[in-house]
């Protein structure tokens, strides 16, 4: 999703006859063994158009994207330029955070957490507080999401206590 950060190494397949290290070694013949691509590798943020934009490779799809699907997708650009096997590992470090508005205790912006409900964004937030001049009946309480869509444009739509959230999401109460 766009505004997260991932964890990226990539490492790139060598031979033993490439491998100076390997070769003071004396290692088997044809042996693989595999070196960091330091320039490839580090904490990468996913820009705002849902990118990642990496050096020498150029820009990745994520936004949408499981991790796997974007290392493969990496792994298979690397191999179209290096005419190498890499391999590929990626993480997500942090997603985007949910943002709590309105009638809680402690408005805010708050890590998301996988799983995350509209009821644990009011919960972490501190929970529903009432205005003096506000009535309290909790059948009269309206829960609002703002989401991002495929398109990047922002709809609002009410939800239940229940409703799963979306990195990025803003909830008002």
């Amino acid at each position: 999703t766009a505004g997260d950060t991932l964890k990226l190494f990539v490492f790139e397949r060598t031979s033993s006859r490439d491998d100076d290290w390997t070769k003071s070694r004396d290692a088997r013949p044809g042996a693989t063994s595999f070196a960091l691509r330091s320039d490839l590798s580090g904490d990468m943020g996913v820009g705002a158009e849902g990118f990642l934009f990496l050096p020498l490779l150029g820009a990745i799809k994520a936004a949408g994207l499981v991790p796997e699907s974007v290392a493969t997708t990496i792994g298979a650009r690397f191999k179209e330029i290096f005419e190498r096997d890499p391999m590929v590992n990626l993480t997500v470090l942090q997603r985007r955070p949910v943002f709590v508005v309105g009638y809680v205790k402690n408005p805010g912006r708050y890590d998301y957490m996988q799983g995350m409900t509209l009821m644990h964004g009011v919960a972490i937030a501190g929970g529903v507080v009432r205005p003096t001049m506000r009535p309290t009946l909790e059948a009269e309480q309206k829960y609002l999401i703002a989401r991002q869509n495929q398109e990047g444009v922002m709809e609002q739509a009410e939800a239940e206590a229940l409703t799963p959230l979306c990195p990025g999401d803003l909830v008002r109460i």
